[in-house]
């Protein structure tokens, strides 16, 4: 509990730093070794959430569709200041692979299931 309290104090003290300064931050952190209630508190304070998720992790079950990607980026969170309700993108979950030299991200369209 300490050592969250601590985390949630940081992340609000780099939140309002940011704020004042035309500066950005980018924050990473495995979620795992972590309580679900703190990690929801930390989104909270953060203005852009993203979920990534490798489809290595997935093991054997993963859709055949998905082969040539390496795994999906989803927006849980998006920044909206100075709004009731931020804008909405074209998509919330992307696919991404990454080739030799770069990582390529679409937007993710499933196929339509057959009957």
């Amino acid at each position: 509990p300490d050592r969250e309290r601590a985390t949630l104090a940081f992340l609000h003290r780099l939140r309002a730093l940011c704020r004042r300064t035309d500066a950005a931050c980018f924050v990473t952190a495995p979620t795992r070794g972590w309580r679900g209630g703190f990690v929801r508190r930390a989104e909270h304070v953060c203005d852009i959430v993203l979920e990534v998720t490798a489809f290595d992790d997935a093991g054997p079950d993963a859709a055949t569709e998905f082969a040539g990607y390496t795994g999906t980026v989803t927006l849980r969170r998006q920044h909206h200041v100075n709004s009731l309700a931020p804008p909405l993108p074209a998509a919330l979950t992307y696919l991404f692979k990454r080739d030799r030299r770069r990582i390529t991200m679409e937007p993710l369209h499933l196929p339509p299931e057959d009957n």
